[in-house]
């Protein structure tokens, strides 16, 4: 029975040779910034720009009417995925505009260590076929208008998956996909690969390549509340050592914001790799009691818990900062002789 998908595409200058065709916009806006409460964008290809753009690998194997994008440096735990899209569907013999409510897609994680397209990945991790019960995929009423001399929305989608999807040391594959005509091969697929790049591709004898852009997202756990060692006693104006050390559940690099506790101020060292001891230097200027707070935050913003040491800054006879052994002696045999000045001088400090 022939099944007939809506799909996503991009508008087409069909040309009578029937060779393929290879497009750009005038112009384009992509918005990349996001702000998703504990949700990341990550950029990919940010070192890899020779790798944004590819032709197909199997596209003209009809039983496997896939394309394949390879994503590296990929944090896993993945969670969110967007991108853009034309609301072009194929009907008869001719591209329409279409609308995306109820669009079907077809969404492949793999896992590959191969710097290649050919052979394609072997290992499915996670494929959802849309509309289903553990995705939510719906169009986010961003768009704009491609200066290509037509009026197609380009429109922005957003995926949630319902549990994370993690690629082996962060290799993988991603591709997104959406058919119509399957029996008749009459179909348009479109291929994330990262950081501001999208392909498009149709099966026959139009293809088109075109920059666009495709978001990962993963859950951004905050660091581990930190660990602060140190000496917890010692006299003012004397400058003290201090520790301070935590690990993020992605391993993100990590940096300190210290409170000391005398109104100084807060100060932020770092970044530092997750696991790796910070060191940091201060001294109290009066005495007292002191609670040195700590936090650990990671590179995307997320915070830990404040942990906090308890220092004691005391003053006593001994630490009147003379400057010679002998002024020292005879002062302390004073005080033997006349201790209620030692309970005055220890009143007024």
């Amino acid at each position: 029975m022939q099944r007939t998908f809506p799909i996503i595409g991009i508008i087409l200058i069909l040309i009578l040779s029937g060779i393929p065709t290879i497009l750009s916009f005038d112009n384009y806006f992509v918005n990349l910034v996001e702000d998703d409460n504990n949700l990341v964008y990550i950029k990919i290809f940010e070192q890899l720009p020779d790798y944004k753009t590819f032709r197909v690998s199997d596209a003209y194997f009809l039983d496997k009417p896939k394309v394949y994008e390879n994503l590296w440096d990929v944090d896993d735990h993945i969670v969110k995925l967007t991108w853009w899209g034309c609301t072009l569907q194929w009907e008869g013999n001719e591209w329409i505009n279409g609308t995306p409510e109820g669009m079907n897609f077809f969404i492949f994680f793999y896992d590959d260590y191969q710097y290649i397209y050919n052979p394609p990945p072997v290992e499915l991790i996670k494929s959802f076929d849309f509309p289903a019960e553990d995705i939510d995929i719906t169009h986010t009423g961003e768009y704009f208008y491609p200066n290509i001399g037509g009026t197609f929305e380009v429109i922005k989608f957003e995926c949630l998956l319902s549990s994370p999807i993690s690629l082996s040391d962060g290799n993988g594959w991603i591709s997104i996909q959406s058919y119509n005509d399957t029996e008749n091969d009459n179909f348009i697929w479109l291929t994330g690969s990262g950081g501001d790049n999208f392909s498009y591709q149709e099966h026959g004898n139009q293809e088109m390549f075109h920059d666009m852009s495709i978001c990962l997202y993963r859950i951004d756990e905050p660091p581990n509340e930190p660990t602060i060692t140190g000496k917890t006693s010692g006299k003012p104006r004397a400058e003290y050592e201090y520790k301070f050390i935590s690990t993020d559940p992605e391993e993100d690099n990590i940096e300190y914001c210290i409170d000391w506790g005398d109104n100084s101020g807060e100060v932020c060292i770092g970044p530092y790799i997750s696991g790796v001891k910070a060191t940091a230097t201060h001294s109290w200027s009066k005495k007292g009691s002191y609670i040195i707070k700590a936090k650990a935050r990671d590179v995307y913003g997320a915070e830990s818990d404040w942990a906090t040491l308890t220092v004691s800054m005391p003053k006593n006879k001994m630490d009147y900062q003379l400057n010679n052994l002998f002024e020292r002696f005879l002062f302390e045999r004073f005080l033997h002789y006349f201790p209620f000045f030692e309970k005055i001088l220890n009143q007024r400090l």
